[in-house]
């Protein structure tokens, strides 16, 4: 009977073996894009590689690298030697999406390795947390010879920004060296002059500096009501071009914002610029050198746009208003980031591609199912 039951046993741990084996063979041979994972202070520049991993072969690709504009600034893209078959091409400005492509119109492209190497300058003021830099292709946008759509699965990547670590020990050595020899030979002479007379005068000096502040309180308290001059806000050279309208619209890449609250520090989303096929909802956006965080949608602000296909909302939004995607019928992928979704008008997301995938915070997929109305939250 043990001898029976010790065979039982081992043939058991064979099967297992083999189970495991088949899995980590299934595994090791799907095809797969990865972004790179990256650290790096505030301030600093970093290289995000993208790699493609068990080629089976194909002909053409095109793909949309996504990230936050407010905290990445694109300065430079390069296509590796895995690209080196294909005619590439990219977008021709370095904004979020960013789309890169290939194609080789005589074989089919087996190689594995890096594709392309991003370069972005992290904003100085980005506040430490991790970032993500998001790729995604429709299927139809990479295929072999045959014509047969190649399914890849996406490793999203990420940047963690990081605090600067100031020196501690350095700046404490010099000081305490020339603190206890040099004040002992000097201080009978000279300080007893000096102290005495310029404190005195400097107050007397600066009382210009009260006038400035005036400027500043009058351009933010009413900054939206009269119409500014050319020069109305000392944007950076590494924030994306912006323009305001007569409306107090704000225009930043293809879409546009409005400011809802100077004191909080609020923005809202307003629409597009045009017909586009993604819409991004930054976590903040910045204007006029301020930091405003975006936390709703209008009513009707993307309805009716067909060419939609994508949608990723932001970490920050409250409100999306009613009929704000409505009849958005190529709209088949949505990805909700918030947690602190509350309200989602009447016909929000109505009539929109019947195959849509909406993917949500896991901890928050029954409460958005409810406000949603959908049931197809993932």
């Amino acid at each position: 009977m043990k001898r029976i039951l010790a065979v039982v046993i081992a043939v058991a741990m064979v099967m297992c073996n083999l189970f495991v084996l088949d899995i980590n063979a299934y595994a090791a041979g799907t095809p797969q894009i990865i972004v790179g994972n990256m650290k790096k202070c505030a301030g600093g520049s970093v290289q995000i590689p993208v790699q493609i991993k068990n080629n089976p072969g194909i002909t053409a690709f095109r793909m949309v690298l996504e990230y936050d504009m407010v905290i990445f600034e694109l300065t430079n893209v390069e296509f590796k030697e895995t690209a080196k078959d294909f005619n590439t091409g990219t977008s021709q400005n370095y904004n979020s999406p960013y789309s890169i492509s290939g194609f080789n119109s005589q074989v089919d492209v087996g190689d594995d390795g890096i594709i392309a190497l991003f370069t972005f300058e992290i904003n100085p003021n980005a506040e430490p947390g991790r970032y993500p830099i998001n790729i995604s292709y429709d299927t139809d946008d990479v295929f072999n010879m045959k014509g047969e759509s190649v399914y890849f699965e996406v490793e999203e990547g990420y940047v963690d920004v990081i605090e600067a670590q100031q020196p501690t020990k350095a700046p404490t050595a010099e000081p305490t060296a020339k603190s206890t020899e040099e004040p002992t030979a000097i201080p009978t002479d000279k300080p007893i002059n000096i102290p005495t007379n310029k404190p005195v005068e400097m107050p007397t000096d600066i009382p210009s500096v009260t006038e400035q502040p005036q400027n500043t309180v009058q351009q933010t308290g009413d900054y939206f009501n009269s119409k500014p001059a050319v020069s109305y806000a000392p944007i950076k050279d590494s924030e994306p071009m912006q323009s305001l309208d007569e409306n107090n619209k704000i225009l930043i890449g293809n879409i546009y914002y409005r400011i809802t609250d100077m004191t909080q520090k609020t923005a809202e989303v307003l629409g597009a610029n045009g017909n586009i096929k993604k819409v991004i909802v930054p976590v903040a956006i910045t204007f006029a050198g301020d930091k405003y965080k975006v936390t709703s949608i209008t009513a009707n602000a993307f309805s009716g746009s067909k060419k939609i296909k994508t949608v990723i909302i932001g970490k920050n939004v409250i409100s999306i208003g009613k009929k704000a995607f409505f009849k958005c019928l190529g709209l088949k992928k949505i990805t909700i980031k918030t947690l602190v979704l509350k309200k989602v008008g009447n016909a929000a997301f109505n009539k929109i591609n019947k195959k849509a995938v909406i993917k949500g915070p896991k901890r928050k997929v029954k409460r958005y199912k409810k406000i949603f109305k959908i049931k197809q939250i993932k």
